[in-house]
């Protein structure tokens, strides 16, 4: 079960827990408010609350701070940086035209210690929308271009490090080009790029936007498809 942690400054000192609809994503949603010097008190009812619905991961609202109080209940954040690696490719292609280049006269780098799935679906987002693909990763790599070479005709090349564009899939690779997508650590760098539902599906305000995408992801309720990476 996916938990929810909403702020209500009107609920004084209430505390309501309830099963809930997030976009077709079914939460246990606790909703607290965050004032008063009885806040934290709260916040860690609110963490035996969810404990108690076998909640493992939580959606916390924008900002939160909270954390401590409730990994002493076994919670954790949704990570997203797993889902913004599975569709880094579409990331820089939207980085490079933020950036007013033309991404088919783009030579791009991906940079890794490893030749994951995310850095194979990042090198099959790219390879027909670039003018070329260089692959940085000492295991996996070679494997990888050759790849691209009987899948795209792209033929093998050194990361000189001037590329247009680069996605770093680990913060102790090279970070220099013109524009640096980087993936690893709590904070990815997506230079500049927003990410947000196609068609008017607004995310709920409730939440921290990129945690709930991924578990919409995790669940199969969206693709790339239904997402507008601009």
């Amino acid at each position: 079960m996916l938990g929810q942690i909403v702020w209500d400054r009107a609920a004084g000192r209430k505390i309501k827990g309830e099963r809930r609809q997030v976009l077709g994503l079914t939460v246990f949603r606790v909703t607290l408010s965050p004032d008063g010097r009885w806040a934290r008190r709260r916040l860690k009812k609110a963490g035996r609350i969810l404990a108690c619905q076998t909640v493992s991961r939580v959606l916390v609202p924008e900002g939160f701070d909270g954390w401590k109080a409730l990994e002493a209940y076994g919670l954790k954040p949704v990570e997203a940086t797993s889902f913004l690696r599975v569709i880094s490719g579409h990331i820089l292609l939207a980085a490079l035209r933020r950036n007013g280049l033309e991404p088919k006269r783009c030579a791009v780098a991906l940079r890794g210690r490893r030749t994951e799935r995310d850095m194979t679906l990042a090198a099959q987002a790219l390879a027909p929308n670039v003018r070329s693909v260089v692959v940085s990763a000492p295991v996996g790599g070679e494997n990888l271009i050759r790849w691209l070479q009987r899948q795209w005709g792209i033929a093998p090349q050194r990361d000189r490090g001037d590329v247009d564009g680069v996605i770093c899939f680990d913060e102790h690779v090279e970070q220099s080009g013109r524009v640096v997508i980087t993936l690893s650590g709590d904070c990815p760098d997506l230079a500049g790029v927003t990410i947000a539902l196609r068609g008017g599906g607004e995310e709920s305000e409730e939440t921290q936007k990129f945690p709930l995408l991924t578990a919409l992801w995790e669940t199969g309720r969206i693709s790339v498809d239904d997402l507008e990476i601009s």
